[in-house]
């Protein structure tokens, strides 16, 4: 998740509004981090998380520490991988 986020955040969209002719196209390019973040967002149900009120009054609270404890998991695991003897493999 972490390399995911890098590429978010280094590669932001972009709307491309014509083709190499001149014909209005308008497509949204998201790089493979944007993608890839949507996709285990739906896949956790994140936004739905909230208003699913599975937890009840505590839905909206869950949902925050789920998203927390997602990124800040990737980021620990990135740093402590990164220490080992060796570096990344």
């Amino acid at each position: 998740m972490q390399r995911w986020g890098d590429d978010a955040e280094a590669n932001p969209p972009r709307l491309e509004q014509y083709d190499a002719f001149g014909h209005r196209v308008d497509r949204l390019l998201t790089p493979e981090g944007w993608r890839k973040l949507f996709e285990a967002s739906a896949r956790e149900g994140l936004v739905a998380i909230a208003y699913e009120r599975a937890y009840g009054q505590h839905s909206r609270l869950y949902q925050i520490a789920k998203v927390r404890f997602a990124c800040e998991g990737a980021r620990r695991a990135a740093a402590w991988v990164s220490s080992q003897r060796g570096g990344l493999i």
